[in-house]
């Protein structure tokens, strides 16, 4: 099923004046994109703070796509176009001048910035058409993606499965995709004895923390532990005793790489009473304070 984003529809792409972009770099972005994956932006005026949402369509010129099956990339014609599935009939699109990501307008950096920042800001901080937004993929385990985006516009939608809700359109600039290593940055290096469980298996393992970002962390790891079957599969609970502060914490994760001597863990819930949660920025920061603190961190 597709949906429109405008109230006059161009039959074909081929209609559109103006620029066309890479058909191929728009796939680069939906493969690390894809709806249903949880993402976090940041303004351009404020790197600092990030807001958690999630794709919920794509727009291709003026269509709106709601699935991922309805979408599928041709490149074995000559050139390659984009197949989509408009009511069991293929809808070829040939060219595409307008590539965009829809997200749930349900309140953004109005809701987490302070009251004194928001009073400097235009709108007291809600997205307006032309903001320049910094889309973060939090699906690919190939580093961490980020692209470059602009608020076209919020909008009710019409019809379609979110028919009645407000959505943001971000129109997004395809050649600005790129691989962050999230972990290159704000890493601190330690050596801390952890406690390591694996989902499927009884028996802890002991590890070593080595290193610690935000959303991820590097274990030295011993070989029977880095032998078990399967491992990028499983769910991975990493315990951190904080010695000296009468703190541990209880992560869940899962493996990045892994590597003859080490794995690299990206970090996804953490304990809060008897339930694990979606790790936060702020729980984040906590554990690298708290790692701070001890005599074994550079």
């Amino acid at each position: 099923m597709l949906g429109y984003l405008a109230a006059k529809i161009r039959p074909q792409a081929e209609d559109y004046e103006g620029d066309h972009l890479d058909l191929l770099q728009v796939a680069e972005v939906i493969r690390h994109f894809p709806i249903g994956g949880k993402i976090r932006y940041f303004p351009d005026y404020r790197p600092d703070v990030t807001v958690d949402s999630i794709v919920i369509a794509y727009g291709f010129n003026n269509h709106l796509v709601y699935t991922q099956r309805d979408i599928r990339l041709d490149d074995s014609s000559s050139p390659p176009c984009f197949i989509l599935d408009d009511d069991w009939k293929d809808r070829p699109i040939h060219q595409i001048n307008r590539f965009c990501i829809v997200i749930p307008d349900i309140g953004g950096l109005e809701n987490v910035l302070d009251y004194d920042t928001r009073v400097k800001l235009r709108n007291g901080g809600e997205l307006q058409r032309g903001d320049q937004l910094t889309l973060m993929s939090l699906f690919s385990g190939q580093g961490l993606p980020h692209v470059e985006s602009m608020v076209r516009k919020r909008v009710a939608l019409r019809d379609g499965y979110y028919a009645n809700h407000s959505v943001i359109v971000l129109e997004i600039d395809p050649e600005t995709l790129k691989l962050v290593d999230q972990r290159r940055h704000c890493r601190i290096h330690t050596s801390l004895p952890v406690t390591v469980a694996v989902s499927g298996f009884s028996e802890p393992f002991a590890a070593e923390l080595v290193d610690f970002s935000e959303y991820s962390l590097r274990l030295s790891c011993s070989p029977e532990l880095l032998a078990l079957p399967r491992l990028e599969a499983r769910k991975i609970f990493v315990t951190l005793d904080m010695p000296g502060q009468s703190r541990y914490f209880d992560l869940q994760g899962k493996v990045l790489r892994a590597g003859n001597e080490d794995m690299v863990i990206q970090l996804t819930h953490l304990r809060q009473g008897d339930a694990f949660e979606e790790i936060g920025l702020l729980s984040a920061l906590d554990i690298k304070a708290s790692l701070l603190q001890h005599p074994g961190t550079q």
